[in-house]
């Protein structure tokens, strides 16, 4: 990776931040496991995206939020595993509370949450970035 590369993904981190529109915000909570993939992997190794551990805004329950999970900064993409291959309560698209996808490993990926609480209209944003050894 290049410093510039490094800086980029590390100022990404940085960002990591919540927004409210209208009404005290949800919480944003976003864990990859594992948090890091070998170089070069091909598309090896299964990454759980979890954003279960997000919290509605004060008022409304976890039934009220949605989800968004976005690859930032990846130009060779990523495949969601199958349905079958996806853990209990998590789907395959990343529309859902959690995804496994795999990575190709060439370089540190930048993966943002986004939860909305329906009932306020608040979103949250939490960004993390999956590193490559």
């Amino acid at each position: 990776m290049t410093p510039r590369g490094l800086a980029a993904c590390c100022a990404a981190l940085a960002l990591a931040h919540c927004t409210s529109t209208g009404g005290p915000a949800p919480l944003a909570r976003l864990d990859l496991s594992p948090a890091h993939i070998p170089e070069a992997d091909g598309f090896a190794t299964p990454v759980l995206l979890d954003g279960r551990r997000s919290l509605p805004a004060e008022g409304e329950d976890a039934s009220d939020l949605r989800w968004a999970v976005r690859i930032l900064d990846t130009d060779d993409g990523y495949l969601v595993a199958p349905a079958e291959e996806q853990p209990d309560g998590c789907a395959a698209h990343m529309l859902a509370p959690c995804v496994l996808v795999r990575f190709r490993g060439d370089h540190p990926v930048v993966v943002e949450l986004s939860v909305t609480s329906g009932g306020r209209s608040s979103t949250a944003r939490r960004t993390v970035a999956l590193t490559v050894d």
